[in-house]
């Protein structure tokens, strides 16, 4: 599930890119590594906090927010 929204969220920002099409180590993180553990910056912090949030409380995935929020939202369904 994850990887098909991070599919998705690519194929979303990059609109004439098919994730298929590329090689994905290029494009994206290691979406198998937890986000905490790279290196992040304050705001990618407090994003991915808001998101893990929001998906805990069952909120929607929201396409409009930054993708710290949506890797936060879309760990928080993991559990």
């Amino acid at each position: 599930m994850l990887l098909q929204t991070v599919k998705q969220i690519v194929e979303w920002v990059v609109p004439n890119l098919k994730v298929e099409d590329a090689c994905m180590e290029h494009l994206i993180e290691d979406v198998d590594e937890p986000f905490l553990l790279g290196p992040r910056t304050d705001n990618e912090l407090a994003d991915y906090d808001a998101g893990f949030k929001a998906g805990g409380d069952g909120r929607e995935l929201d396409d409009t927010e930054t993708l710290a929020w949506q890797r936060g939202w879309a760990e928080a369904q993991e559990y």
